[in-house]
């Protein structure tokens, strides 16, 4: 399968990982009543929620850059790379709380909906070219700190759901 061809449907249903509350393009659904939306925070408000479809192919991207070894008795390198990744995830949530881990918010792709670091020119999972579009974080902050935008709407992302900016 194309690695691209991964970035489709979300699952839904029982296999679903995020709240059902929120659409596949990470925008609020407006069924949601006000008290069920304050129990959600965004690790980084002033963007979309990156699909689910996203995460899944970043996490197997990120598997392939691993060497390791595994048992005979795994049925495939795959499932055996699961592993690897359930058991480092299992160690590393004993870790101290970090209140200031953020994903990169440099730019986030219009095509897969990744996060990117603010001096990457390319999509770091699917390739794709920053689009002159995308708004850089730095932009929002020097509109809030100049005043050339409405604090009610801190930036063009947050759409008014709670930015850390506001």
């Amino acid at each position: 399968m194309d690695d691209l061809a991964l970035f489709g449907t979300a699952p839904s249903g029982p296999d679903r990982q995020y709240p059902a509350s929120f659409s596949d393009i990470g925008q609020p659904n407006p069924a949601l009543e006000s008290a069920e939306l304050a129990l959600v925070r965004f690790t980084a408000p002033c963007w979309p929620q990156t699909r689910p479809a996203c995460v899944s192919t970043s996490l197997i991207w990120l598997f392939k850059h691993w060497n390791f070894s595994y048992l005979r008795a795994q049925c495939c390198p795959f499932h055996a790379a699961l592993a690897v990744a359930l058991g480092t995830l299992k160690a590393k949530k004993k870790d101290c709380c970090n209140p200031l881990w953020s994903p990169f918010t440099g730019w986030q792709c219009d095509f897969c909906t990744a996060m990117n670091h603010e001096n990457s020119e390319h999509c770091d999972l699917c390739g794709s070219a920053r689009t002159v579009g995308d708004q850089s974080a730095e932009l929002s902050m020097t509109s809030l700190k100049t005043g050339s935008v409405s604090l009610k709407h801190c930036c063009n992302r947050c759409r008014g759901l709670g930015c850390s900016n506001m």
